[in-house]
């Protein structure tokens, strides 16, 4: 191999070792995006659940405490 075919093949391997970071680091950005959204997603009803809860509290009843939802 001459010095010009090694340094094209060295070119080509860091091409290719550089796609396939830029791949999986986008998979797991995509990844970590999904889960935010997902958790953004229930904030709402997380938080309405958490202001009911207090509410019940307050006025003596019930219990600030996570349940399955059995409660209901």
């Amino acid at each position: 191999m001459t010095p010009e075919e090694e340094w094209q093949a060295s070119q080509a391997r860091r091409a290719a070792e550089a796609a396939r970071w830029e791949e999986s680091t986008r998979r797991k950005l995509d990844a970590n995006r999904a889960a935010l959204a997902t958790r953004q997603a229930w904030q709402p009803a997380e938080i309405a659940e958490i202001q009911h809860r207090f509410r019940v509290a307050m006025m003596g009843g019930g219990s600030l405490l996570p349940t399955n939802g059995d409660d209901q």
